[in-house]
């Protein structure tokens, strides 16, 4: 069910950009996630001789209990196999950052960004290794779709999501201000609290991993909708027309 729906805390100020996170806003985090673990267990099952289908349910299921927020997935998975070593863990995060993956956008997702480029500056902030980052938006076909990418990674590691410092940087790139900016995500841990405390209107996808989530209002957004299609309800509720120059 969709969280209440609020008015624009700035209703006459025209929308001038739009800032979207990537995972499970525009294309469906899990696809990347199943592809890129049977990569790397494929690695693990040649060279340590381990069952191929044990192994990834192992990881998967690691992964459904701890969630993407967990930074050890693969510490533990090679200290329940018993091949835990510094080496080797290095060489499998650098398996998974390195994968390039074969995925979408969510439907729709490719002409809704064609359209509202053409009438808003359009930014994307993402947090997650910036190599992977750069392949999933490669994957994706959204390399040309954005006027700024935010890759926060690229930055002091304090400065990811929710940092307000990622959102300003996107607003500076958009020669925007947070009064006429919409930031888009889907994960209330990380995507809204800055925005919005800066004055920015923040729009909730429920989607992912995440959609069952409910924080405490500090961390939640302005408003939700059921899926990324809804956004165009949201945009067309605006009493005040987009301005891009």
């Amino acid at each position: 069910m969709a969280l209440p729906t609020k008015q624009l805390k700035h209703p006459n100020k025209p929308i001038k950009a739009i800032l979207f996170d990537l995972g499970n806003t525009l294309y469906d985090k899990n696809l990347f996630v199943k592809q890129a673990f049977a990569d790397v267990v494929k690695y693990l099952a040649k060279n340590h001789r381990l069952n191929y289908r044990d192994t990834y349910n192992l990881l998967n299921r690691i992964w459904k209990i701890k969630t993407s927020h967990y930074e050890f997935i693969f510490d533990d998975l090679l200290r329940i196999l018993g091949i835990y070593s510094a080496e080797l863990l290095t060489k499998t995060q650098e398996a998974y950052h390195g994968f390039k993956p074969a995925i979408k956008p969510y439907p729709g997702v490719r002409p809704m960004l064609n359209a509202l480029g053409r009438k808003y500056r359009l930014g994307l902030v993402t947090d997650g290794h910036p190599a992977m980052q750069r392949n999933k938006i490669s994957a994706l076909g959204l390399n040309k779709s954005f006027d700024t990418i935010i890759y926060t990674a690229d930055y002091s590691p304090q400065y990811k999501k929710p940092n307000p410092f990622v959102y300003r940087l996107a607003m500076e790139k958009l020669d925007a201000i947070p009064q006429e900016t919409i930031y888009v995500g889907d994960n209330p841990y990380d995507d809204f609290k800055g925005a919005r405390e800066l004055g920015v209107f923040t729009v909730r996808v429920l989607q992912g991993e995440f959609k069952a989530v409910r924080l405490d209002a500090d961390y939640e957004a302005d408003v939700s909708i059921n899926n990324i299609k809804g956004l165009a309800r949201i945009l067309t509720t605006k009493s005040t027309k987009a301005t891009k120059t």
